[in-house]
């Protein structure tokens, strides 16, 4: 068995994410009456930080447990069954934040990986649809069906209330969760423990 090297131990990214990913979790569970618009969590900012901040496996792990808890809930008071394609979704955040931040303290980076991982999720979710297929006009699966399932992604977003900017606040809130947590992290780890920071 190898020993745990101080690189490895991260209290403080571990003591964010459990503060954030309950944040997330709540957001997520709220009823909409309360929420300011539906469906806008801080997830996949803290999905990029997860994978800026801890090994990839944890990492992952991190977005799976915060929509595994809302999603258990929704369907025994719902019946709404989950998308494993949101879970695609979020690992690509996660994927990101690892590839783009983690060696590094830039806040561009887990900006650059927010913002990107907002239209990956965009991408693979709306594939996902195509494949199932959500709607009848997606079959048969041709290039032709598949770029319609994109189009009706988009539409779908923009024909809400306040569609425009509620993708904007999203895209937003991904961003800056992301980097947030990532000037949050620096400023703990150099006061409490400088072995978290990058090297």
């Amino acid at each position: 068995m190898t020993a745990r090297t101080d690189h490895e131990w991260k209290p403080q990214a571990l003591a964010i994410i459990s503060l954030f990913g309950l944040i997330a979790v709540v957001m997520r569970l709220l009823p909409p009456e309360m929420r300011v618009w539906w469906n806008i969590t801080p997830i996949g900012g803290l999905a990029v930080f997860a994978g800026a901040r801890l090994r990839l496996g944890y990492a992952l792990l991190v977005p799976v447990l915060v929509m595994a808890v809302c999603d258990t809930l929704f369907y025994a008071t719902k019946g709404w069954y989950p998308s494993p394609y949101s879970y695609l979704g979020f690992a690509a955040y996660v994927v990101l934040g690892y590839l783009l931040a983690r060696k590094s303290a830039s806040l561009v980076k887990p900006a650059v990986a927010g913002l990107t991982g907002y239209v990956l999720f965009f991408f693979i979710t709306n594939t996902g649809a195509w494949i199932e297929p959500a709607l009848p006009e997606y079959a048969p699966q041709t290039w032709q069906t598949l770029l319609l399932s994109y189009r009706k992604g988009l539409e779908f977003m923009t024909a809400q209330d306040y569609g425009v900017a509620k993708m904007l606040a999203q895209v937003g809130l991904d961003v800056i969760t992301a980097v947030g947590l990532v000037a949050l992290h620096a400023r703990l780890a150099r006061q409490y423990n400088p072995a978290e920071l990058p090297a």
